[in-house]
């Protein structure tokens, strides 16, 4: 899968990859620790109509935002395509 990455024209927002799964444009953003602040993130969602969106990091996996932003764990990024294309479950 083909990765990009996103800044605007400020330079003040950036998005760590960008990312096409299933015909969508899936902003990612990757997180070390549990720390799940991503203010870049969510004005991308906000400014782009984003259909989904991956947070990944240190914390547990869960949907937020009406089911547009997916929190993934750190060790199963791997699975990312499944989970946003709805595959998985």
């Amino acid at each position: 899968m083909p990765l990009y990455c996103w800044t605007d024209s400020t330079s003040r927002s950036e998005i760590d990859f960008i990312a096409q799964i299933s015909k969508m444009i899936v902003p990612v953003e990757v997180k070390a620790s549990i720390n799940l602040k991503a203010k870049s993130l969510r004005n991308f969602i906000r400014n782009n109509s984003t259909q989904k969106a991956v947070r990944t990091s240190l914390a547990r996996f869960r949907i937020n935002d009406g089911g547009i932003l997916y929190d993934i764990p750190l060790w199963v990024i791997g699975g990312m395509e499944e989970f946003v294309s709805g595959k998985w479950y």
